[in-house]
């Protein structure tokens, strides 16, 4: 007999349940349980609420979208969560589904009072927690809108937190170690990454590209490479400044080329003598230009 993963299990014991509205909760990312309707929403929508669910993305324009299908015609995807008791009351804290929960809340706040959601419901078995419950966010957010890499990254970061490994977590998903490494590593980034990431500056590609070559350094060559952008975006006159893989490289040579040694500036200055100038990059040019005018002002 075929061994079941822990994620197949759950799913085989959940049920599709019409669940009242007022019996759902959202779980925060510091352990609390509150209400829904209780959370200022464009705070959820800019990312500035921490919830357990690694969701922080939620495009406004989307959300208005599922809002209104919402409110004419209702929830028709599952939501999935666990019971639990919270201060004496049975209520359901949601583990997937958060965009379609939040566009009701919406509707709801709007005065179309949905009453009722469909959703799969499980109990926590004995000795489980609900870091069980963590790692289907990775399998079931592969609809419409699935989890970002940064999104990823915080759903397994979460999961480590209870002591986990990320063999588990491969494991349990199917998902391989490098990927799951870039995501976490994605997780750990500074607040400043990750709100370039969120708001579509630089792609989260670019940012594991430039942790994985640059290391302790990646930080200040995403910063180096931002400057470079909008510079970039201001002379061309566009408005979206955006951070590219071509960026971050012309940050890396910048920086590579800082701090040069007379000797060293001497090999370069040899080394382009005969080259053609149009083909080098801006940023090795400009330091050739740097050394030829402190050369001339000593003359």
């Amino acid at each position: 007999m075929a061994k079941t993963s822990g994620l197949e299990a759950i799913a085989s014991r959940m049920s599709a349940w019409s669940v009242e509205f007022d019996k759902l909760r959202v779980k925060l990312s510091d352990g609390s349980v509150v209400r829904p309707d209780s959370l200022n929403l464009e705070e959820v929508f800019a990312g500035q609420v921490e919830l357990w669910n690694g969701r922080i993305t939620y495009d406004v324009e989307q959300m208005a979208e599922l809002r209104d299908s919402i409110a004419a015609i209702g929830v028709k995807n599952d939501l999935r969560g666990y019971h639990a008791n919270v201060d004496g009351e049975q209520v359901i804290i949601v583990t997937d589904g958060h965009r379609r929960l939040f566009a009701t809340t919406w509707a709801r706040q709007q005065g179309n009072m949905v009453a009722r959601v469909p959703l799969k419901a499980d109990k926590l078995e004995k000795g489980q927690t609900d870091a069980h419950y963590l790692l289907t966010q990775l399998t079931a957010n592969s609809g419409q809108v699935p989890l970002t890499m940064l999104e990823q990254g915080l759903v397994v970061k979460r999961f480590l937190a209870y002591g986990n490994t990320i063999e588990e977590v491969m494991l349990q998903t199917g998902i391989k170690k490098a990927h799951l490494e870039n995501c976490l590593a994605l997780a750990n980034t500074p607040s400043g990454v990750k709100q370039l990431i969120k708001d579509g500056t630089v792609a989260p590609s670019t940012v594991v590209q430039a942790i994985n070559t640059d290391k302790g350094e990646y930080r200040t060559v995403v910063d180096e490479a931002l400057e470079i952008a909008e510079q970039e975006a201001q002379t061309s006159g566009k408005d979206k400044v955006k951070v590219t893989g071509t960026h971050v490289k012309k940050a890396r040579e910048k920086r590579q080329l800082k701090g040069m040694t007379v000797a060293e500036q001497t090999e370069l200055l040899e080394s382009v003598r005969n080259t053609d100038w149009d083909a080098l990059p801006p940023s090795v040019l400009l330091k050739v230009q740097e050394i030829v005018a402190k050369h001339w002002s000593k003359k």
